[in-house]
């Protein structure tokens, strides 16, 4: 109970707490083959960890980029994954830089 009232609190004062549900990425653009997403750039045949709910945090490389989807293939057992703009948007999907 002592915790929802302090959340409570910093929402009366205007103070957003971000978590990781919460968590929306509004820069995302795809221009000239290329996919701008959390300040970064991404084209194709660029290794990355795509993280979701339901694989959790998987090495893939990103094989089309198109301007509603892209489709990453799993270096593991190499599927494909069809990821949507819109699903990288509500932040269902992740992606991140993998060296």
């Amino acid at each position: 109970a002592e915790k929802l009232r302090e959340k409570r609190a910093i929402q009366s004062l205007g103070i957003v707490e971000e978590t990781e549900k919460d968590k929306i990425v509004n820069d995302i653009k795809v221009e000239d083959g290329r996919l701008y997403y959390d300040k970064k750039w991404y084209g194709r045949y660029q290794n990355v960890f795509v993280e979701c709910r339901e694989f959790g945090k998987i090495p893939a490389v990103i094989q089309s980029i198109c301007m509603s989807d892209i489709v990453v293939k799993k270096v593991t057992d190499l599927s494909k994954i069809k990821i949507t703009i819109s699903q990288l948007h509500k932040g269902k999907f992740t992606l991140k830089r993998r060296c």
